[in-house]
Parts: structure tokens; sequence; C-alpha cells
């Protein structure tokens, strides 16, 4: 039940924009989507969502040719998130939510009892149905993302198509839709999603499609491709790229260097990432340093490991 690309190629009337892509998305995996503006990750991702005509190569879901299906069989396949809007209309949460549902009905045709259940269910999953009786209009920036993600469930899809879905968003609610995004991927189903935040394909232990300006496209596990030369080459900033623990485990993090790099600077940045495997946390909470045999907090340091 995957959904594979093969040598795709997207753009503007006879203005080439994206050349030869080719990935395959599994249930249950996250593909995040990074690179530079304007090197067409917006038209990749309209392209494979049907709404621009490919310039050429195939989409296929579970084995059928995209291009074959209905708009309606689609939909029951792939189900998009957009970037939380404003309506112009003074719809309630649950109403905005079964707009999902439009894939399963007939024109003119009122929701059904499944379709209600399918609603409820997308608001229960997400812990949102308290929402329910809600004007979208009124309800806050985060919660609107939760709700449109909901309405993209309620069309019981394989695959989840999500633009940005943690813009503008704020520290907290970038969390909260960052963590049922991970849910929904160990839920069974597939998600792509673009993003201009690194650090999120870490988060979500996803695949990355990383876009360079040349037209050249990286794709693999985020270990592989979100490296610091990489993320120079595609956005011209050079990066620091180190594990840090957290509950137990170690997730990276990558942050742009702001400032020009000084040979002690370059030294640190190596060092941190020869290192980063000795640290471990105490029963405290604090950073514990297997190499140097202190507690306390993260530093930097400079030097060989263990001196």
């Amino acid at each position: 039940m995957s959904l594979v690309i093969e040598h795709l190629q997207c753009g503007y009337g006879t203005k080439n924009v994206v050349q030869d892509f080719s990935v395959s998305v599994e249930p249950g995996e996250i593909l995040c989507i990074l690179g530079p503006n304007g090197v067409g990750k917006t038209t990749l991702f309209n392209t494979i969502l049907g709404n621009l005509p490919r310039q050429g190569g195939r989409i296929f879901l579970d084995g059928r040719e995209m291009n074959t299906m209905s708009r309606k069989e689609q939909a029951r396949w792939i189900s998009y998130v957009p970037q939380a809007h404003n309506s112009p209309f003074a719809f309630s949460v649950l109403d905005v939510v079964l707009m999902g549902r439009i894939a399963y009905l007939d024109f003119f045709a009122s929701p059904k009892e499944e379709d209600m259940d399918a609603a409820w269910q997308a608001l229960d999953s997400l812990g949102i149905a308290h929402l329910a009786d809600q004007i979208f209009t009124e309800i806050s920036g985060g919660e609107k993302q939760m709700v449109l993600i909901a309405r993209a469930l309620a069309q019981q899809p394989r695959f989840l198509m999500m633009d940005e879905p943690t813009s503008n968003l704020d520290f907290g609610n970038q969390a909260k839709v960052l963590k049922n995004i991970r849910k929904l991927a160990d839920l069974g189903l597939g998600v792509i999603m673009t993003t201009h935040d690194p650090d999120q394909v870490f988060q979500c232990d996803a695949n990355v499609v990383l876009m360079m300006r040349d037209k050249q496209i990286l794709t693999g596990p985020a270990e592989a491709v979100v490296t610091q030369e990489h993320m120079l080459k595609a956005y011209e900033v050079p990066v620091w790229i180190a594990q840090v623990p957290i509950q137990n485990k170690r997730i990276k993090i990558c942050q742009p260097v702001l400032e020009a790099g000084s040979d002690d600077q370059q030294e640190e940045i190596e060092y941190e990432e020869k290192c980063s495997s000795n640290r471990s946390m105490d029963d405290g909470g604090r950073l514990y340093d297997d190499s140097l045999r202190t507690v306390g907090q993260y530093q930097y340091h400079s030097g060989s490991c263990g001196g």
C-alpha cells in the first residue's frame, strides 16, 4: 500500500522546475521536504497532489497509476492539510471536519451517520472533540491547524500531505502538532510534509527530501541527508549539528552558525560531534559526560575527548 513516484518532472508550461524526482512512501513513514525558497517545493507538492499537470514521470498508489483514478478516488487515498487559514464563513468546527467526507458523498447529498461517526472519530483521535460546537474563525491558530488535520483524517486516507503544518504557530502549538503527526504515522498513515525547520525531521524521525538550488535533490534518512555539508550547500549558511539527550534518548539538532566561524569554533564543533556519544543524563536530569567525568550544564569544549 505504498505511494511511489518515478522520474517525476514538474513545472509550469514549458518551464521545468523539478527534474527526475523519484521516491516512495510507505504506511507509517514520514517524509519531510526541505529546501530554500524558490527551489520548487510547492511545485513538487502541488504536482503530487494533482493540482498541477506532470511534465513527465508517473505516480502510483498501491500499484495503480494515479492519473487513471478519479479525483474522488484520489481523495480517498491522499488528503491535504493546508496551512491554517481563516474561513470567510462562520462554520462550526464539526462542519469543517465533515467537509472531509465530500469524497464519499454524492452531489447535494447530506452527511450520513457513518460520515458523522468519521468526523467525531477524527476529532476524538486528536483530543479536540470539545471544540466541535465552536466557530472555526474564533478558535486559536493552533486549534485551527488541529481541526484541519481532523478534516483530513475524516477522509480516512492512507496518506496525508501537509503544507508547513507548524507555520505561524507558537512554540507550544508546534510541539502539539508534531506530536500528533508522529502519532498518526505510528497508527499507520504515511505523511508527506513540507517544512522550513530541519529540526523537525529529527523530531519526527523522518526520511528527507532536500532540494538544492542547482536542482539536485537528495533523498534518504535524516541522518544521511541533513548534514553540515549538505545544509551549507542547500542554504548557503553554515550549521552546527549535534546530539542532545532528551528523556533518555538522543535527538539531533541543527542550528545555524550566525557568526563567521574561527578555527577555534570549528574545533569546538568537531569536538562536539566526536564526543556527543559519550554524553548521557544522570538521575537528576543533568548532562553527564563520560569522557570528562563531569556533571553539569551542556557546554562547548575544546581539546580532545577525555582530555
